[in-house]
Order: C-alpha cells, then sequence, then structure tokens
C-alpha cells in the first residue's frame, strides 16, 4: 500500500499539493464561526444525570417563571432568586476605621447608580470583542437588555445582606439575564469598568474610597479573554519555537519550512473540520481545545516529518533521483509512521469513554488532528519535497545532500561550531559505553533519582485545585474584587449554595387561587425546623447563614420581617413566593434554602461541608415528625412523613463537586483504557509482552515524576496558600505522555531488535541506543518546545500544563528511552535477574516481521541531525 501511496505522490505531486490547499479553503469557507458552535466553562460539560444538573433541572421546573416572570412586589426581586443566572457585583470600600461614611452612600446614590442605569439602558445583548471598534451608544429596548435589575444597600428588601457586617464595605449588585460565561456579558462588564473610570476621572469618587469588580460574570468575562490571550500567544510561541528549532537541526531553510507548511495546513484543516462536525453535532468543541489540538499536532506533525525527510536524504545519499527518493521514503517508513502514530491516536482517543464532555471532546478532537497529521505527512510533505526538489536544501543546490560547506548558517554560528564538534554523537556514545561498563549503578542511580519526584507525584495526584479564581492571574479586576469581598463578608458569599427539599407530602399549595395561608405556614415550619438543625449545627458545618422561607435576609436580619403588621404579613407572602414551588409541574413539592459557608467555594474542604451540610439536612428530615416547636407564637408543625424527602443542592460548589466526583471516576477509566491499549498495540508490533509492560512501566513512572515536579515547583512559587495542580493536569498529563511515548518505544524497540540480529543482545542495545539517540532527543525537543508554549499562557492551569508536559517529554527523551531502558535491557540480557530473566523476556527473539526490508534497510529513520 506504502509502496502505491508513494508512487502516486512522486508522480503527482502538484495535484496532491493542491488538493491540500483547496481542501483548507472550502472548509475555512463552510465552517461556521467558532463561536458558535463552541462551548465554555466547565459545568455544561456534567454528565446530565449527576447531582447538580438535575438540580438545575428541578429549579426550572418548580420555578419556571424565573426571575423575568416572577411576581413582584413594590420593592422588586431579590438577587437570590436565580442561583442559575449570573450578576456583576461592584465592591464599594473603606478601610479606615470609620468604615463608610454618609458621603460614601450619597456617592453610590447621585453618581454611581445613575452611572449604572445608563450602563443598563444603552447595552444590548450582544457578542463583542475587544479587538472590535466599540459599539456606540443607543437606546436599548428593555427586553434586549442584558442587565435585569440593579440593587444596592438602599433596597427595602435585601438591603441588609449588602453592608458587611464591619460596615466598612457595601455591595452593589447588577444582576443579568445570561449565564456566567456567556459571551455577551463582556460588552457590559467593559462599560461597567469604563464608567467606573469616568467617575474617578470626574473626580466625583470619595477620598480614598475603594471600588473593585467581581461577581460571576465579572469571573467569566475574565476567564473568556484570559483563554482568548492564552490561545493567542500559545499560537504565536509555538510557530515560533518549531521554526527556531527546525532551522537549527537541519539549517536549510527551505527544508525548515516544509514540515512548517504542512502542519500549518493540518491545524487549521483539522479545526474547521471539527467545527463542521460541531456544527452537525457530529463531534464537541470547546473554549480552549484549540490550544491543545495546536501544540499536539505541531509536535507529532513535524516529528512525523523529521522521519520522512530523514529517510529522504538517506535515499539521496544512496544514489536515487528526487522522485525515486520521495516513492522510496514513503514505503518505508509509512508503516512505522502509521504504527507509532496509531498508538498515539488510539491512546489518546480512550479519553472518549470518559464521563466528563471536555475530555470526551479533546480525546476525539485530538486524535482526529493527529490522523490529519499523519495523512499531510505521508502525502503533502513528499510532495513539497517533490515540488522543490534540490532547491529544498538550499544553499547546496548542486549536490544532494547538506554539507557544512554548503550551508547556509555562517561559519562562526553555534550549530555549526556543535555540528563540527559533534558533541550529540560522542555525548551518546560516551552513554552507551557508560552502559556496556555499569549497567546496574546507572539503572539504580536513574531511579533513585526521580524516585523522590515519583513519591511526590502518587502522593499529591488528588491533592487539586478546582477553583476558578486561583486559574486567573492574581492581577485581574474579577480576582481582586473577590479577595476585596472575602476581606468583609464570608468567603462563601462568592456562591452561596440553594438547597432544594422535594417531597409530594410538604403541603406548600393547599389550594390554586386565592391567599393559600396553610401552605405558606407549611412552608414556614419547614423552614424554620431546617434553619434551626442547620445553626445548631453552624460549627461543625462552617455555615455563616441560613436564608430561607422562614428567613428571607438572613437569621439574624429577618427578625424585623415576622413583626405583626400588614409589613410583616407582606414580607412573609414574599418570601413564601420566593422560597416555596407554587406553579409549574412541581407545585406544592419543592421548598428552597440557600446557604453561605464561611470557606472558599471552590475549595476542596467546602466539597466536604456540603456533603455533610446534605446528610445533615436528610437526617433532620427523617426525625422531623417527632419535633415540636417550642415556640408559643405559634402552634406545632403539622406531622408530615419527610423521611423519604428528596435534597438537591446546586450553586458553583454543588457543580464544582460534581466535576470532581466526575474526573475522579475518569481517571481510573481511562488510565486504564489508555495503558490496556498502548500495551497492546506494541505487543502487536514488538512481540515482547514482558518488555512491553517494563516499557509501559516506564512511561508512567515519568507521568509521576513529571507529576510530582510540577507540584513541588508550584507549590514552592505560591507557598502555604498553594491551592493544588490544576485538576485537568492528572488525565492531559497521563494521556498524552503515555500515548506519545509509545513513539519513542517502537522507534528504540524496533530498532534494538534489528541491530540484535547483527551485533548479538547486548550490543544490539548499544548500537541501537546510539542510533536512536538522536532522532529521539530531536523529537523530544520539538515535542517539548511546542509544550513549552502553553506557559506563555495567562491560566495558571495552563502554566502548570505546559511545564508538566514539558518535563514529561524531555524525561521520556533524555532519560527514560535512551538510559533507563537500554540499562534494564543490558541487566536483563547479562541474565542479573537470574530464574526470572526468561519469564521477563530475556530471549531475544528471532526477528520482527515486516520490521526489515528485503535489503537489510531500517524500517525507522536515522537522525536528522
Amino acid at each position: 500500500m506504502y509502496r502505491l501511496l508513494g508512487q502516486f505522490v512522486s508522480r503527482w505531486y502538484w495535484p496532491v499539493a493542491l488538493a491540500w490547499f483547496a481542501f483548507l479553503a472550502l472548509a475555512i469557507w463552510i465552517a461556521p464561526p467558532f463561536e458558535a458552535v463552541t462551548k465554555t466553562g466547565e459545568f455544561a460539560f456534567l454528565p446530565p444525570n449527576e447531582q447538580s444538573p438535575r438540580a438545575e433541572r428541578l429549579f426550572r421546573e418548580a420555578f419556571p417563571g424565573g426571575p423575568e416572570k416572577a411576581e413582584l412586589s413594590e420593592e422588586g426581586v431579590t438577587v437570590q432568586q436565580n442561583p442559575l443566572g449570573s450578576s456583576v457585583v461592584l465592591v464599594l470600600r473603606r478601610e479606615q476605621k470609620e468604615g463608610l461614611t454618609e458621603a460614601d452612600r450619597e456617592f453610590i446614590r447621585k453618581h454611581l447608580v445613575p452611572a449604572m442605569e445608563d450602563v443598563k439602558e444603552n447595552t444590548p445583548a450582544i457578542i463583542f470583542r475587544l479587538s472590535q471598534p466599540l459599539p456606540k451608544l443607543r437606546k436599548t429596548p428593555p427586553e434586549e437588555q442584558i442587565v435585569r435589575s440593579i440593587t444596592t444597600f438602599d433596597d427595602p428588601k435585601i438591603g441588609l445582606l449588602l453592608d458587611s457586617p464591619d460596615k466598612k464595605s457595601t455591595l452593589v449588585v447588577i444582576d443579568l439575564k445570561t449565564e456566567f460565561l456567556d459571551r455577551t456579558n463582556i460588552l457590559l462588564i467593559h462599560r461597567v469598568r469604563e464608567a467606573i473610570d469616568k467617575l474617578y476621572e470626574s473626580k466625583v469618587v470619595p477620598l480614598q474610597l475603594e471600588i473593585a469588580t467581581s461577581g460571576s460574570a465579572s469571573v467569566g468575562r475574565d476567564m473568556i479573554m484570559a483563554e482568548a490571550d492564552s490561545a493567542k500567544k500559545t499560537d504565536f510561541i509555538t510557530k515560533f519555537l518549531c521554526i527556531a528549532l527546525l532551522l537549527v537541526i537541519y539549517r536549510a531553510p527551505i527544508l525548515a519550512f516544509i514540515p512548517l507548511l504542512t502542519v500549518g495546513i493540518t491545524v487549521p484543516l483539522a479545526v474547521h473540520l471539527l467545527l463542521i462536525m460541531a456544527k452537525y453535532n457530529l463531534a464537541g468543541m470547546f473554549t480552549g481545545l484549540e490550544t491543545y489540538i495546536v501544540v499536539v499536532v505541531y509536535g507529532a506533525g513535524i516529528d512525523y516529518c523529521l522521519f520522512l525527510i530523514a529517510r529522504y536524504r538517506e535515499e539521496l545519499d544512496n544514489g536515487h533521483s528526487f522522485s525515486e527518493a520521495i516513492s522510496i521514503a514513503v514505503e518505508k517508513v509509512g508503516a512505522a509512521l502509521a504504527t507509532s502514530a496509531a498508538t498515539s491516536i488510539f491512546g489518546i482517543g480512550m479519553m472518549m469513554f470518559a464521563e466528563f464532555g471536555k475530555f470526551r471532546e479533546a480525546g476525539f478532537a485530538i486524535s482526529f488532528g493527529l490522523l490529519i497529521a499523519l495523512c499531510s505527512c505521508l502525502t503533502l510533505s513528499p510532495a513539497m519535497l517533490r515540488i522543490f526538489g534540490r532547491w529544498t536544501f538550499w544553499p547546496d543546490v548542486r549536490k544532494e545532500r547538506i554539507t557544512a560547506e554548503g550551508s547556509w548558517v555562517a561559519e562562526s554560528s553555534v550549530g555549526r561550531f556543535v555540528q563540527e564538534k559533534q558533541w550529540l554523537d560522542r555525548m551518546w556514545r560516551r552513554v552507551s559505553d557508560s552502559l556496556d561498563r555499569h549497567p546496574g549503578k546507572i539503572f539504580l542511580g536513574s531511579i533513585l533519582v526521580m524516585l523522590p519526584f515519583a513519591i511526590v507525584g502518587i502522593a499529591k495526584q488528588r491533592h487539586l485545585s478546582y477553583g476558578l479564581l486561583t486559574d486567573l492571574p492574581q492581577t485581574y479586576a474579577s480576582v481582586e474584587g473577590a479577595r476585596a469581598i472575602q476581606l468583609h463578608f464570608p468567603a462563601g458569599m462568592a456562591g452561596t449554595t440553594t438547597v432544594l427539599i422535594r417531597d409530594d407530602n410538604l403541603g406548600l399549595k393547599t389550594k390554586d387561587s386565592g391567599l393559600d395561608a396553610a401552605g405558606m405556614r407549611a412552608g414556614r415550619e419547614i423552614s424554620r425546623y431546617l434553619e434551626d438543625y442547620l445553626i445548631s449545627h453552624k460549627e461543625a458545618l462552617s455555615i455563616a447563614d441560613v436564608r430561607s422561607q422562614f428567613s428571607p435576609l438572613g437569621v439574624e436580619n429577618s427578625k424585623t420581617l415576622r413583626a405583626p403588621g400588614p409589613a410583616g404579613r407582606t414580607a412573609q407572602l414574599q418570601s413564601y413566593r420566593n422560597y416555596a414551588s407554587l406553579n409549574g409541574p412541581e407545585a406544592g413539592k419543592v421548598l428552597r434554602m440557600d446557604i453561605v459557608y464561611e470557606q472558599d467555594p471552590f475549595s476542596r474542604e467546602s466539597f466536604d461541608l456540603l456533603t455533610r451540610t446534605e446528610d445533615a439536612i436528610r437526617t433532620a428530615l427523617r426525625d422531623y415528625p417527632k419535633v415540636e416547636t417550642e415556640s408559643e407564637e405559634e402552634e406545632g408543625p403539622t406531622p408530615r412523613d419527610l423521611s423519604k424527602a428528596e435534597v438537591y443542592t446546586l450553586g458553583a460548589t454543588s457543580s464544582m463537586r460534581d466535576v470532581k466526583i466526575v474526573t475522579d471516576r475518569d481517571q481510573i477509566r481511562i488510565y486504564t483504557l489508555v495503558t490496556l491499549v498502548c500495551y497492546i498495540l506494541i505487543v502487536i508490533l514488538l512481540r515482547q509482552p514482558a518488555i512491553c509492560a517494563f516499557l509501559i512501566i516506564s512511561v508512567i513512572f515519568s507521568y509521576a515524576v513529571a507529576l510530582g515536579a510540577t507540584y513541588i515547583l508550584f507549590s514552592v512559587l505560591h507557598g502555604e496558600g498553594f491551592p493544588g495542580i490544576d485538576w485537568k493536569i492528572p488525565i492531559f498529563l497521563f494521556t498524552l505522555l503515555l500515548a506519545l511515548g509509545g513513539d519513542y518505544n517502537i522507534l528504540l524497540m524496533a530498532r534494538v531488535v534489528e541491530e540484535q540480529q547483527k551485533h548479538g543482545p547486548i550490543q544490539g542495545v548499544l548500537i541501537a541506543m546510539q542510533k536512536t539517540g538522536g532522532i529521539i532527543s530531536s523529537c523530544g525537543v520539538i515535542m517539548a518546545g511546542t509544550f513549552v508554549s502553553l506557559m506563555t499562557g495567562s491560566l495558571e492551569g495552563m502554566i502548570q500544563m505546559g511545564f508538566a508536559l514539558t518535563v514529561g517529554v524531555l524525561l521520556d527523551t533524555f532519560m527514560i528511552r535512551p538510559v533507563l531502558v537500554p540499562s534494564y535491557l543490558i541487566l536483563l540480557y547479562k541474565g542479573f535477574f537470574g530464574p526470572l530473566t526468561n519469564f521477563l523476556g530475556g530471549r531475544p527473539p528471532k526477528m520482527l516481521a515486516g520490521d526489515r526490508d528485503a535489503d537489510g534497510g531500517d524500517p525507522l529513520s536515522p537522525s536528522p541531525a
């Protein structure tokens, strides 16, 4: 097959090359805009049967109108009413001893609120990019406005909640109609921040009064902008590093240009084909996925091109014409490249079996990109080599091999100096000699050096960070605003948890029209009982406050709402409408409560607190019929059997806890599948099950070392407040290292088997190590170079991912593959393991079928260096 492919490309190189360019142009023309088919955030990728998505569905059924159709009192809608919405929170604070002054409050009334009202009335719900010209201010009809309401301390209903207990800070809440990662929020938040800047410029802001912006929508906007900034930087740095490394390796600009052109067409083609598939629901795309496609496909695609070009140069050195050399090169490396790529494609493809949507979509997208890269390497790259012909090696256009004299690199360059000194060749020869003399010491020494990092990696692989704010640069406005809130309010104020209690016996609605006094009383009884129970355990559960139908403003602030008289009855009626389901299919069956924790809603501790709170509520509901109120104001609660009541939670903590639960399950599943698939593929090729098992274990060991090194570095950089490495890193790191490491396993072991037929078991290992050391190192440097580009992004998780992958790849290509594995094989073939030698694969195989050609040629390419 590969012979026919090589002959076809060698003969029809112009049509092949033009077909790739036409295919790319067509894909770009057909593909929808990136924003039209991609999803943002983390929670949208949870399986629909997890707890928080089910809670969200129940909330929509129990409160079908939502805030936009809620029955309004004269005071308006509370900010607690829609836990599925988003908001921009303005944090005003005065750190002086006296706290906020009356002048500060007058500023909010006369200047800040009117400025925000102006923003509300002139900002439609449209997608806006900061690179675009700012839309002109124009009056927007209410139905097109993105802002639902603006709430301050003057609100008679919830104003008390917006002032801090120490009276040094107050919040202005801008409630939005959109979710927190909606791209239509970007224009609004830009105008909010711009309006605040203008207030400072006009000098109407009281002296020493500080204003910061936070809230879920502000965090979401900064996440979107940081992801876009990271993608842009990563794309540029990836291309820059690839160009620099290829120029150093080849010392010929056109020869370096061909791999870049190949991947430069492969990556956008793969991305736009994925966008087309996403349009028809054949694939999924999320914001940030393009970055991972770029770095992985760039690295792997250039590696594939290195193999092909090295064999092409070898065939030219053997005296073949340009056409013949192309045909033979494709024929000789085709099977090896396809097998090597298959290990990566199927290994990474195992992520498609994950429950978490991001992992599943990443597994398909990256594997698809690698498949396109393999196809382009076997067709477009040889076509471009054939088109350029002898000019490929410019300035050495008169000869069919690159020489030092013809190199375009200056005579005094570092590349020329290194080439003439043959330092790399000498280095691998010295390593080979050392392995021959002291295999045991090198094997044990290598393990002992890396073992401490591996122990840390294994011990800390569950010590992960799930926070959105910890992923953003600490100088971002939303992060500074969140810190300002936590200085004066409970940390959980940034992410209130909503509890939904569902049971047919709640009795919240007893008649279809008119004042339902019995239903309102039932809601108050149950809310009061649960509130008292939780407050009695507030220290153990780290609860700062509880808001319910009985105490809509919190335990301390709601006492005035329960006073006798018309005002008290109106407040009680409104809280009944807000906290009890009165319409829709779940009418009368769902009661709501809001809980504010003392802990950061994204911390690992908050996940445990939420689980314990759910258990406490279930325990209280089981005991409900046995409890009677001691209040003299009301009769005891009506006995109800609530032992089978369902308890749901929603909010940031609940959703992120589900992410942790799902990804923990995925980790076990993906680790198992990737390991099995990579092992089976390597065994099929090498036919040495025991040695293949060691190869897989060695890659897993490098994963643990890389993970440990990452944890140690970033924990030192962050100090005691280090929350852990980003939760996405372990799965991506394991999958990519094991799948991509299979390439180097195949390259090394196929050459080992071939050299053992000529030189014997031990010398075959040493010679194979010398001959593959250069190509493995070159491929590793290219791949690591693309991963380094991730470290130039703005997101902490992406920086950590870039470091971990870079360390893992360099470790695999400079330590595991050329040192640890050969030393183990030498010990094995010397009989160091005694009676276990044969069991561990100590008998070299006769030959790998298909690994050598009739003329004894090497199916895998020598070093291009």
